[in-house]
């Protein structure tokens, strides 16, 4: 009996600490940690919530940090990427999201995190971004992530500089899913945007009918994606 109380005690010392939500600013952002795994420990989390959140599900703009965010304070999730715009001049009506850390986890780690956010945070359709590494990240969601929870979810991806190239292989599988991209990069003046260049050119060889877009940034290099995140950017091509 005592080795079951020891046990309960664990798990609801766990079901506790899987989540710690406080407010990060005045317009509905909140810092929070998810559980990765039993021995990882915790990520760190932003999320946006539109104010009747836990009445229906809202679609979700999920933000993937690059390498240089992958520790340190929370606020590094607001350097790069939507969370530098959400507050007074901008509160969308869906949820946003950026979990640090999470674009060289496995499927299951992958599954395991966006099981718990989900529990808790009503989640709707997906739209996964991100920058360098974190491009890498939601590429590989589509690409090699095809029976995974998140990806049943995800209706489109938007990487910019993806940090590594994705060979024919990992095209099939996102014509498969009939996954939206919009890929983003410096080409030729960054090695990450002839990466994601690449990748593009590959699936529209493939499946030119389909919703996949291109735009180059450059000059910008590796670096410059604020631009491109804030929400008074315009696509000048339509």
């Amino acid at each position: 009996m005592r080795h079951k109380l020891i046990l309960l005690g664990f798990f609801v010392a766990m079901s506790t600490t899987l989540f710690s939500q406080t407010k990060y600013n005045d317009y509905s952002v909140f810092s929070d940690n998810v559980q990765v795994d039993p021995w990882a420990g915790t990520a760190k989390v932003l999320v946006y919530l539109p104010a009747d959140y836990k009445t229906h599900s809202y679609p979700v703009f999920w933000f993937w940090n690059g390498l240089g965010e992958d520790s340190g304070p929370v606020s590094q999730l607001a350097k790069w990427g939507p969370f530098a715009f959400v507050g007074k001049d901008w509160q969308p009506n869906f949820i946003v999201l950026a979990v640090q850390g999470l674009e060289w986890k496995n499927q299951e780690t992958t599954d395991s995190v966006y099981a718990r956010l989900k529990r808790r945070y009503n989640f709707g359709q997906i739209v996964a971004s991100g920058l360098s590494a974190g491009g890498y990240g939601v590429t590989r969601l589509a690409s090699f992530f095809p029976s995974a929870s998140v990806t049943k979810d995800l209706v489109a991806i938007i990487p910019m500089s993806t940090s590594e190239g994705f060979g024919t292989t990992a095209v099939a599988p996102v014509i498969a899913s009939g996954i939206g991209v919009w890929g983003f990069g410096d080409d030729p003046g960054d090695v990450h945007g002839i990466n994601t260049h690449n990748f593009m050119n590959a699936l529209q060889a493939k499946n030119s009918s389909a919703a996949y877009r291109w735009t180059n940034m450059k000059p910008r290099g590796h670096g410059g994606w604020n631009d491109y995140y804030n929400p008074k950017w315009k696509d000048v091509d339509g």
